[in-house]
C-alpha cells in the first residue's frame, strides 16, 4: 500500500482527488441545460447581449459566495442552452416565406445524399430575395440534379422551403427534434438552380474537411459500389450511413449492433493505434531525434493527428467526439508523463461536447453514447480481469442491461439478441473489420489495386457475420418491444441498473432490478368494456387509424409508401401501436388502393402479428402477402367487440371494380353506449348521397374522419346535417400539394357547428369514448421549443373545446 501511494507523481493524486468534482460538476452544467428543454417557447431576446452581460454580472456575485458555486454552474448550463436555442430559433424560416419561390445563392456544406427519386443536399443560404430573416441552413430534394455536385460550391436556385417539420405521434421519431439540433431553419425542394458565376469558385475554410470527405468518397466509390457490404464500409470511413442497404440496417437495429456502426471509441481508438505504432516506428529511425523526443510521445503525436483527421472525415458526429476528447486525453497523459483516471476523461469528454454543441443533448446517441461508456466502468469498478473473455463477456452482459432503460424510453424495444451478436460482433470488428478496412483506405490512396483486395476481405468478413445474425434472427425471439417508458419510470431504471451492476460487496445488488419494474412492466391506460378510442395518426397526406376496445385493436388504412427506404408503417403506425403495448392487430381494414392508404400494408404486415385483413377492393397494389389472406369489405358485415359494434356501410354487394378507387373505400361505422364514429375514407359526396338515402339519421355520429382528407369533392351538407357530428378530424399533410382541406370544406364544418381538427396542425389526435368524450393532440403535449406549433392545440371536454 505504501508503494501504491507513493508510486507516480503528486499530480495524479490530485487529479483523481478532482475526478469526483469534474463529474458534479459535468452533470450540474448538464442539469442547467436540461431545465430548458421543456419549455414551450424561448423569447428571442434571451439571445441578445444584454441579458448575457445580466447574468454574467449574477455570476460574479454568486461566485464570490462560494456556497453558490453549484447554482453558477446550473445557470451557466441553461444559459448556454438558452443561447444556443435562440440563435437557432432566430434562423428559422418566417411563415410569410413559406410556400413562396425565393431566389438564393446557396453554398453545398455537406455530402449530397443520392437517392432513387431525388438528391439530398445541405445548403448555406448566403443571400435572398427575402426582407425576412434568412434561414442559415436549409436542407432540400433536388430531383433530376446533377451527379458531379462538390461540396463547396455555390449555386443560384429558386428554392421553396416550409418551416422545419415532421409527423407528430407518441412513439415515433422526432423529425423536428433532429432538424432543431443540427440548426436547420426550414426544409424544401430545388425548382430551379445554376452554377453561380460570379461569387464563384470555393468557400470558406469550414468547408475543407467536407471537401476533404468528398474527395475520398469518390475514390472509394468504384471499389465499394459493387461490393454486398460496400454501403456499411462507406459508414464505417465517412460516417455516412445513407447506402447501408435497408435490410442490413433492419439487422443492424434489431440486434443493437448500431454502436458499432457510429464511428466511436473502437473506430477513433484503432486509428490512433496504428498512428501510434507508425509513429514510433519511423520516429525510432530517425537518428539522434529520439534522444531530443521520445518515440513514445512522437508516436503520440502522431495518434492524435491522425484520430483527429478520422473524427474530421466520419462528419463529427457526438460519439465520434466523445470518442476524440477521450482518446486525446489519454494521449495527453503519455506526452505529459501523467495518468488520469477514466473517469476524470469521461467527464471531461462530457464537458468538452457540452460546451461545443449543448444541442447535443437533444440527441439520443449523445446520451446512449455516454452512458454506455459509463456502464463499461462502473461494470469493472473494482473487479479484476479472468482474461479476455471473461471480461468481454462481462462488460456485454453489462451493456445489454445498462442501456435497457434508455432503449425502452427512446425506442419502446429491447434486443434480447444483442448479447449473442455482439460477443461474436464486436472481437470480429475490432480485429477483422476495423484494422484491414482502415488499413486499405490508406493502401488504396497509394496502391489502388492493393487496397481492393483488402476491402474484398473485410467485405467477407462481414458477410459472414451478417449469416451468422441472420441465423439469430431466425432462431431467436431478438427483440421484446415494450411500451414506452414513462419519464418518471427512467430515473429509478438507471439508479436500479447501476445497483444491478454494483462492484461486489455493496449489499441487495439483485434488488436493483425491482427498480426496472416500473419501466418494463409500465403500459398506457386503455378502454374498458363499452368504451373504445380512436387515434388519427398523423402520417401527412394520408390516413392511419387505429381504433381500441378492452381486448381488440383494429388498424383502418396504413399511410403511404414514400420510397423504398421510408413509409408511414416503419415511420409511424408501428412504433405507435408499440408504445401503446399492442403485439397484435385482431383485424385490418384497408379502405381501398391508394398509396396514402395502402402503401405501407407490406411493411405493416412484416412487423406486426395481423389477423384478419379486409379491403374495399379485391386486390391491392403491391402487396406483399397472399391474395388468399385478403377478403372483400361489403356492407352489412357486422361484429361486436367488448360491447362495442362495428358496422361496414358501404360498398354495397356486387360493387366489385364498380366505380373510381375512392368510390369503393369501405365505410366503417363505430357504435357503443359511450358515443359513435364514422370513418367514410376517401368516397365523394356521389356515394355520401347513397349514404344518406339508405341510412338516413341512422349515420348520426359524435366523430367523423373527414371524407377524402377535406377534398372539395366530398363532406357534402347532406352528410353532414344527417351525421351531426360534433368533432371532425382532418388527416393532410402539413402544406400539402393539393391543399387539403378546401377552404370552403372548412367553412361549411364551421358553419356545421363541428370543432375541427387538422392532424397537420395538431399531430395524432386521439378521441375517447368514455365517461365523457375526450379529444386529445399529441403536439400539445409534447414538450420541447423546437416543436412547430399549428393552430392553437386545445384539451376537449364533450361539445366543449
Amino acid at each position: 500500500m505504501g508503494h501504491r501511494a507513493s508510486s507516480g507523481d503528486g499530480g495524479g493524486g490530485k487529479q483523481r482527488r478532482g475526478t469526483p468534482g469534474l463529474i458534479v460538476t459535468g452533470l450540474i452544467f448538464a442539469a442547467g441545460a436540461l431545465m430548458v428543454l421543456p419549455l414551450k417557447q424561448i423569447p428571442l431576446w434571451c439571445g441578445t447581449p444584454l441579458w448575457f452581460v445580466a447574468a454574467a454580472l449574477f455570476g460574479i456575485w454568486l461566485r464570490h459566495n462560494r456556497g453558490w458555486v453549484h447554482l453558477l454552474i446550473l445557470l451557466a448550463g441553461a444559459l448556454w442552452m438558452l443561447l444556443h436555442a435562440s440563435l437557432v430559433l432566430r434562423q428559422q424560416i418566417a411563415s410569410d416565406d413559406e410556400g413562396v419561390d425565393r431566389q438564393v445563392l446557396a453554398r453545398v456544406v455537406d455530402l449530397p445524399q443520392v437517392r432513387t427519386e431525388s438528391t439530398r443536399l445541405l445548403l448555406e443560404l448566403e443571400q435572398w430575395d427575402s426582407p425576412r430573416t434568412r434561414p442559415a441552413r436549409v436542407l432540400v430534394n433536388w430531383r433530376d440534379a446533377p451527379t458531379d455536385l462538390a461540396v463547396g460550391s455555390r449555386w443560384r436556385m429558386v428554392l421553396r422551403l416550409k418551416r422545419p417539420n415532421g409527423f407528430s405521434n407518441p412513439g415515433g421519431f422526432d423529425y423536428e427534434r433532429w432538424l432543431f439540433q443540427r440548426r436547420i431553419g426550414a426544409t424544401g425542394y430545388v425548382r430551379i438552380a445554376e452554377p453561380d458565376q460570379i461569387a464563384g469558385g470555393w468557400s470558406t475554410l469550414r468547408d475543407w474537411p467536407n471537401r476533404l470527405r468528398q474527395g475520398l468518397d469518390s475514390r472509394l466509390q468504384p471499389v465499394l459500389a459493387d461490393l454486398p457490404y460496400g454501403g456499411l464500409m462507406r459508414a464505417l470511413v465517412l460516417g455516412a450511413r445513407d447506402r447501408i442497404e435497408p435490410a442490413q440496417q433492419a439487422l443492424i437495429t434489431r440486434f443493437g449492433l448500431n454502436h458499432l456502426v457510429a464511428i466511436s471509441g473502437l473506430h477513433i481508438g484503432w486509428m490512433a493505434l496504428l498512428g501510434m505504432g507508425l509513429g514510433r516506428w519511423l520516429w525510432s529511425r530517425l537518428g539522434r531525434l529520439p534522444l531530443r523526443l521520445p518515440s513514445p510521445r512522437a508516436g503520440a503525436l502522431l495518434a492524435l493527428s491522425w484520430a483527429v483527421l478520422y473524427a474530421l472525415l466520419a462528419g463529427f458526429s457526438v460519439p465520434t467526439q466523445r470518442a476524440l476528447v477521450m482518446v486525446a486525453a489519454a494521449l495527453a497523459g503519455i506526452l505529459w508523463g501523467r495518468q488520469s483516471s477514466p473517469w476524470a476523461i469521461l467527464a471531461l469528454a462530457f464537458l468538452a461536447v457540452l460546451l461545443a454543441d449543448p444541442l447535443s443533448l437533444l440527441g439520443v446517441g449523445f446520451w446512449l453514447s455516454f452512458w454506455a461508456v459509463t456502464v463499461i466502468l462502473w461494470s469493472l469498478q473494482g473487479r479484476q480481469a479472468r482474461g479476455r473473455a471473461g471480461s468481454a463477456l462481462r462488460v456485454q452482459l453489462a451493456l445489454t442491461i445498462g442501456l435497457m432503460p434508455l432503449l425502452v424510453v427512446a425506442f419502446g424495444r429491447i434486443p434480447l439478441g444483442a448479447l449473442a451478436a455482439n460477443l461474436v460482433a464486436v472481437p470480429l470488428f475490432g480485429l477483422l473489420v476495423i484494422p484491414p478496412l482502415l488499413l486499405g483506405v490508406l493502401v488504396t490512396l497509394l496502391v489502388p489495386a492493393l487496397g481492393a483486395w483488402l476491402f474484398v476481405a473485410v467485405d467477407l468478413v462481414l458477410q459472414a457475420l451478417f449469416a451468422y445474425v441472420g441465423l439469430l434472427d431466425e432462431w431467436l425471439p431478438v427483440t421484446w418491444f415494450s411500451g414506452s417508458g414513462m419519464g418518471w419510470t427512467l430515473f429509478p431504471a438507471l439508479v436500479g441498473v447501476l445497483w444491478l451492476l454494483a462492484p461486489r460487496g455493496v449489499p441487495g445488488r439483485l434488488a436493483g432490478s425491482l427498480l426496472l419494474l416500473p419501466l418494463l412492466l409500465n403500459r398506457p391506460p386503455g378502454p374498458e368494456a363499452g368504451e373504445f378510442a380512436v387515434t388519427t395518426l398523423d402520417v401527412g397526406q394520408g390516413l392511419a387509424v387505429l381504433v381500441e376496445t378492452e381486448n381488440h385493436a383494429l388498424l383502418y388504412d396504413v399511410g403511404a409508401r414514400f420510397s423504398d427506404r421510408f413509409d408511414s408503417a416503419d415511420a409511424v403506425v408501428l412504433p405507435y401501436l408499440r408504445s401503446r403495448g399492442i403485439e397484435h392487430l385482431d383485424r385490418l381494414i384497408i379502405s381501398h388502393d391508394d398509396n396514402d392508404h395502402a402503401g405501407a400494408l407490406g411493411p405493416l404486415v412484416a412487423g406486426i402479428a395481423v389477423g384478419e385483413i379486409f379491403a374495399g377492393q379485391p386486390k391491392i397494389t403491391g402487396m406483399r402477402l397472399p391474395e388468399s389472406t385478403l377478403q372483400a369489405c361489403f356492407a352489412g358485415d357486422t361484429w361486436q367487440w367488448d360491447g362495442v359494434v362495428f358496422r361496414v356501410l358501404s360498398p354495397p354487394r356486387g360493387a366489385a371494380g364498380k366505380g373510381s378507387d375512392n368510390d369503393r373505400s369501405c365505410v366503417l361505422q363505430i357504435s357503443a353506449p359511450k358515443g359513435s364514429a364514422l370513418i367514410p375514407g376517401d368516397i365523394s359526396a356521389t356515394v355520401e348521397r347513397r349514404l344518406v338515402r339508405l341510412y338516413g339519421d341512422r349515420l348520426d355520429a359524435d366523430l367523423l374522419l373527414v371524407p377524402h382528407h377535406g377534398s372539395h369533392s366530398a363532406s357534402s351538407w347532406a352528410l353532414l346535417a344527417h351525421v351531426s357530428p360534433v368533432h371532425g378530424v382532418v388527416s393532410a399533410g402539413y402544406r400539402n400539394r393539393y391543399r387539403h382541406p378546401a377552404e370552403r370544406v372548412v367553412q361549411r364544418y364551421q358553419q356545421a357547428g363541428v370543432v375541427l381538427h387538422n392532424t397537420a396542425n395538431q399531430g395524432a389526435v386521439r378521441v375517447t369514448f368514455s365517461e365523457k368524450l375526450q379529444v386529445q393532440h399529441h403536439r400539445s403535449k409534447q414538450v420541447g421549443f423546437w416543436v412547430r406549433r399549428g393552430a392553437r392545440a386545445q384539451a376537449c371536454d364533450g361539445a366543449l373545446c
